[in-house]
């Protein structure tokens, strides 16, 4: 019988790595085995494409690794069913123009591999599909190497795998481990020397165990079923998409954190047998659930609309799970993961809905320390507004905007971040510019976008507030928002002008519109905490392994009555251990931990002299770059001179106030400097220059 015919759009970055490069050709070839598959990578008019090939189905997928495309006539063919694909984490600001490009290919469902987008998106979790991660069996499998590696370390080591670096850090220093280091997604140079395909599966298999972290998401990524595949012991953060996968605690996995792991890494070395029957169970599972052949979700989905009925839907019980028909009011079901950023959200939300302003722009801002994204960016343009500050909830939603619409190539913006955008060019006074803005994507529609607009029109021109009916064409948005009465919504809009110093404008509302309530300002519900959920802890994490071990063993090694713990260990270790000419502080003369920075210099056998400033303005510009510096606040310095810039260390104190956050985000973009400690919950973070210990050929 012969197969379907699917027609898959995807463009595809030129420069991306090897290892990227074969998992995108796995999921072809997964593909192949439903459809008969034609790829188009080109831009060009969508009719002559499917007169072409002569499609069954079409897929388009959009997402991180996208490149700029064109496709024209996507009216043409519409009795050709059409799915989405969105290829990316579910923190990834990529989901914008995923969403925007979903609207505008006019697909009916969307699919993804990542388990948890839907609590990432919940405007669309009602059309989302998961195709989950697979492996290959041909590739993961039992090569018969010598358990060699005690526990092997793969994978990034970035600031969103908190759970991989918190373990990594505490087995390090009891057991043998193997790193195999990681070189980014995006670089095909970069990433030549790292290890993929059979090497890597080879590698896997002659460890004996080897964790796998889901990132602050709590993703069920391919680690997680590489590792068993090879026949290898998996250890991994418990989540809910895990469990979904058939994954049980020292039945075909072990779960831990960095509380426990040493105690089951501990039973299962002195218990080889115990560890044999979680290994070979764990091989199993993978390959009897988790290879290319269970992987059948297009076709099902394909297969069952050809067949539906009038009052029948298309659902999928859970995300590894295969596609059925219902007559019900059941949906989707995408279990919750809790992810980290998540939890931060909605703590910070709850600060928001208390009136403690202050408190919850500290909670996005954690939240931005593990990863950029658009939520808690639109949460800090909110909280600015409140507070009365529109510049800098501009800078905000600017940073999103243009990353949507440039990185990530997106026709048009999230809907409430340009209705948040025009709200804050009225918050600054600029109601002709605000006018001027809502009339841009005319085809752009959301009720809270069509409210600013209304509001807009009504300020620079003195229109009547007249809106359009909520919900008609509504864009998803990556921000759902609740659903507030007119009224309560307008004297939200007043308290942010009156706030921004516009009480001219606040009046202006209030006498168009007429009386109307002071309500509190309300958010949608919080999300419920994850029981148990642990605090985060420091990180010590890429860097130099030298250093790394070295501060760990002095931390344990004190002996003082009262050993100190936290930063202020991490600042008299440092300050004592490196080896220091010049040193810079930065930062307010009482701050708690200067004096273990003095003290930690006067025991280093170098006895580097201690420069001290108020804040960088003070720094002198000329001078040569110190080989550490300690920065608390940030300050408000209208750029970082060259001698700090270019510092050998930096310890930056203050990450969850903003000028802390834009130093320390601008040290983690630099690619010449690694993070050697973190901790997002005490706001804290030490950078080390590579270029000292090998500048660029």
């Amino acid at each position: 019988m012969d197969k379907p015919r699917l027609l898959f759009f995807r463009w595809i970055h030129d420069n991306l790595p090897g290892f990227i490069l074969r998992h995108i050709e796995e999921q072809t070839r997964c593909l192949e085995r439903w459809f008969e598959v034609t790829v188009v990578g080109e831009d060009g008019d969508y009719a002559e494409f499917c007169d072409r090939h002569r499609p069954d189905l079409v897929v388009f997928e959009t997402g991180v690794y996208t490149r700029r495309h064109r496709i024209t006539n996507l009216g043409a063919y519409q009795q050709i069913p059409r799915l989405g694909f969105i290829h990316s984490d579910a923190y990834c600001l990529s989901r914008s123009a995923s969403i925007a490009d979903m609207e505008r290919y006019g697909v009916e469902a969307i699919f993804t591999m990542s388990a948890s987008l839907a609590e990432y998106t919940p405007e669309i979790a009602d059309r989302l599909f998961v195709w989950p991660n697979f492996v290959d069996p041909e590739l993961y499998r039992d090569y018969g190497m010598p358990k060699s590696t005690p526990v092997l370390f793969t994978g990034s080591q970035a600031i969103h795998y908190p759970w991989r670096n918190a373990v990594s850090r505490v087995v390090g220093q009891s057991y043998p481990t193997l790193t195999a280091p990681h070189a980014g997604w995006f670089d095909r140079q970069r990433s030549s020397r790292m290890v993929h395909g059979e090497p890597y599966a080879r590698m896997i298999n002659s460890a004996q165990f080897v964790p796998a972290c889901g990132t602050i998401a709590k993703e069920v990524v391919r680690k997680h079923l590489e590792i068993p595949a090879a026949r290898t012991c998996l250890i991994a953060e418990p989540t809910a998409g895990l469990a979904a996968a058939g994954f049980v605690d020292m039945q075909n996995v072990v779960f831990a954190d960095e509380h426990d792991v040493l105690d089951k890494l501990d039973h299962l070395f002195a218990n080889p047998d115990e560890l044999q029957r979680i290994t070979d169970a764990g091989h199993a599972l993978v390959h009897d659930r988790h290879t290319a052949a269970h992987r059948a979700q297009f076709r099902q989905w394909y297969d069952l609309r050809k067949n539906l009925r009038p009052g029948e839907r298309i659902v999928q019980p859970g995300p590894f799970q295969a596609l059925t028909v219902t007559t019900g009011t059941e949906g989707n079901h995408h279990p919750t993961s809790f992810g980290r950023d998540r939890v931060l959200l909605a703590q910070g939300d709850e600060k928001l809905l208390s009136g403690d302003h202050q408190a919850a722009r500290e909670f996005y801002l954690r939240c931005l320390n593990f990863h950029f994204m658009a939520e808690p960016v639109l949460r800090l343009a909110w909280t600015a507004l409140a507070l009365g500050e529109p510049d800098r909830a501009a800078h905000w939603l600017d940073q999103t905007i243009e990353g949507s619409l440039i990185t990530h190539n997106a026709l048009e913006p999230d809907p409430v971040e340009w209705a948040f955008l025009i709200r804050t060019l009225l918050c600054r006074g600029k109601a002709d510019e605000a006018a001027r803005q809502a009339g841009e994507f005319p085809g752009l529609n959301h009720p809270e976008l069509d409210r600013v607009r209304a509001v807009a029109r009504l300020l620079a021109n003195g229109d009547r507030l007249a809106l359009p009916a909520d919900g008609k064409n509504r864009r998803a948005s990556l921000h759902p928002l609740p659903d507030k009465a007119l009224p309560e919504w307008l004297a939200e809009f007043a308290a942010h002008l009156t706030a921004c110093g516009q009480q001219r404008l606040a009046d202006l509302l209030r006498e168009r519109t007429g009386a109307f309530t002071t309500a509190p300002v309300t958010l949608a519900p919080k999300a419920p905490e994850q029981p148990g959920s642990p605090s985060v802890r420091l990180r010590l994490r890429l860097s130099s392994t030298r250093l790394r071990r070295k501060v760990e063993y002095r931390l344990r090694q004190r002996s003082a009555p009262a050993p100190l713990t936290g930063l202020a260990a991490v600042v008299r270790d440092l300050a004592q251990h490196e080896q220091l000419a010049s040193v810079l502080y930065a930062g307010p003369a009482h701050w708690p931990h200067r004096q273990h920075l003095v003290d930690g210099l006067a025991d280093n056998p170098g006895r580097p002299p201690l420069a001290a400033v108020a804040n960088l303005s003070e720094v002198d510009r000329h001078a040569v770059a110190y080989d550490m510096v300690v920065m608390v606040g940030g300050g408000e310095a209208a750029a970082i001179p060259g001698s700090v810039r270019d510092a050998g260390l930096v310890l930056i104190e203050g990450l969850n106030s903003e000028p802390g956050y834009r130093i320390a985000a601008e040290y983690a973009d630099d690619p010449w400097y690694l993070l050697v400690a973190h901790e997002p919950e005490a706001g804290y973070a030490v950078f080390r220059r590579a270029a000292r210990l090998e500048e660029p050929a």
